[in-house]
Protein backbone atom coordinates (compact mmCIF):
# COMPACT_ATOMS: atom_id res chain seq x y z
CA UNK A 1 0.00 0.00 0.00
CA UNK A 2 2.80 2.62 0.78
CA UNK A 3 4.53 1.66 -2.58
CA UNK A 4 1.37 2.67 -4.45
CA UNK A 5 1.02 6.18 -2.05
CA UNK A 6 4.74 7.46 -3.22
CA UNK A 7 4.26 5.73 -6.80
CA UNK A 8 1.12 8.00 -6.94
CA UNK A 9 3.02 11.20 -4.94
CA UNK A 10 5.66 11.05 -7.37
CA UNK A 11 3.76 10.76 -10.84
CA UNK A 12 1.22 13.76 -9.82
CA UNK A 13 4.65 15.55 -8.92
CA UNK A 14 5.74 14.96 -12.37
CA UNK A 15 2.99 16.08 -14.10
CA UNK A 16 2.38 19.55 -12.42
CA UNK A 17 6.10 19.85 -12.88
CA UNK A 18 5.84 18.92 -16.40
CA UNK A 19 3.32 21.41 -17.08
CA UNK A 20 5.25 24.07 -15.32
CA UNK A 21 8.07 23.37 -17.86
CA UNK A 22 5.62 23.29 -20.74
CA UNK A 23 4.01 26.79 -19.25
CA UNK A 24 7.27 28.47 -19.05
CA UNK A 25 8.81 27.59 -21.92
CA UNK A 26 11.76 25.49 -20.55
CA UNK A 27 10.99 22.48 -23.01
CA UNK A 28 12.77 24.43 -26.08
CA UNK A 29 16.02 24.59 -24.45
CA UNK A 30 15.95 20.75 -23.84
CA UNK A 31 18.47 19.03 -26.11
CA UNK A 32 16.10 16.11 -27.59
CA UNK A 33 18.70 13.23 -28.49
CA UNK A 34 16.12 10.96 -30.47
CA UNK A 35 13.25 11.13 -32.38
CA UNK A 36 11.08 9.25 -30.17
CA UNK A 37 12.10 11.94 -27.69
CA UNK A 38 10.97 14.73 -30.26
CA UNK A 39 7.98 13.08 -31.12
CA UNK A 40 7.18 12.17 -27.08
CA UNK A 41 7.48 16.25 -26.32
CA UNK A 42 5.31 17.66 -29.58
CA UNK A 43 2.83 15.23 -28.01
CA UNK A 44 2.94 16.77 -24.55
CA UNK A 45 2.70 19.94 -26.05
CA UNK A 46 -0.02 19.63 -28.01
CA UNK A 47 -1.93 17.84 -25.54
CA UNK A 48 -1.07 20.87 -23.13
CA UNK A 49 -1.94 23.30 -25.17
CA UNK A 50 -5.27 22.02 -25.94
CA UNK A 51 -6.49 20.70 -22.74
CA UNK A 52 -5.40 24.14 -21.19
CA UNK A 53 -7.46 25.78 -23.71
CA UNK A 54 -10.76 23.95 -22.99
CA UNK A 55 -10.44 26.18 -19.87
CA UNK A 56 -10.47 23.27 -16.95
CA UNK A 57 -8.28 24.31 -14.24
CA UNK A 58 -7.21 20.73 -13.68
CA UNK A 59 -6.19 20.40 -17.68
CA UNK A 60 -2.37 20.06 -16.59
CA UNK A 61 -3.72 16.44 -15.12
CA UNK A 62 -4.61 14.95 -18.96
CA UNK A 63 -1.55 15.48 -20.79
CA UNK A 64 1.05 12.33 -21.62
CA UNK A 65 3.72 12.99 -18.88
CA UNK A 66 7.03 12.88 -20.11
CA UNK A 67 9.60 12.70 -17.45
CA UNK A 68 12.20 14.39 -18.69
CA UNK A 69 9.96 17.96 -18.47
CA UNK A 70 9.63 17.17 -14.99
CA UNK A 71 13.40 16.52 -14.44
CA UNK A 72 14.71 19.40 -15.90
CA UNK A 73 11.88 21.85 -14.09
CA UNK A 74 13.43 19.89 -10.99
CA UNK A 75 16.65 20.35 -11.72
CA UNK A 76 16.07 24.51 -11.65
CA UNK A 77 14.07 24.68 -8.98
CA UNK A 78 17.69 22.48 -7.28
CA UNK A 79 19.51 24.89 -8.11
CA UNK A 80 17.69 27.89 -7.30
CA UNK A 81 17.31 26.34 -3.85
CA UNK A 82 21.05 25.87 -3.24
CA UNK A 83 21.55 29.28 -5.48
CA UNK A 84 19.77 31.11 -2.47
CA UNK A 85 20.87 29.89 0.41
CA UNK A 86 18.49 26.96 0.52
CA UNK A 87 15.77 29.25 1.32
CA UNK A 88 12.47 27.41 0.21
CA UNK A 89 10.58 30.15 -0.11
CA UNK A 90 12.19 31.66 -2.66
CA UNK A 91 11.69 28.51 -4.43
CA UNK A 92 7.77 28.64 -3.85
CA UNK A 93 7.76 31.96 -5.21
CA UNK A 94 9.28 30.92 -8.11
CA UNK A 95 6.90 27.74 -8.98
CA UNK A 96 3.71 30.34 -8.26
CA UNK A 97 5.63 32.42 -11.04
CA UNK A 98 5.80 29.92 -13.66
CA UNK A 99 2.67 27.80 -12.56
Amino acid sequence: MQELHTLKREAVTNIALQAVCLEAGVDQFLLKTSDLTKANHVVAKASYKATKAIGDKNFWKAIPCEKELADAVEAIFGAVYLDCGMDFDVVLKLFRRLH
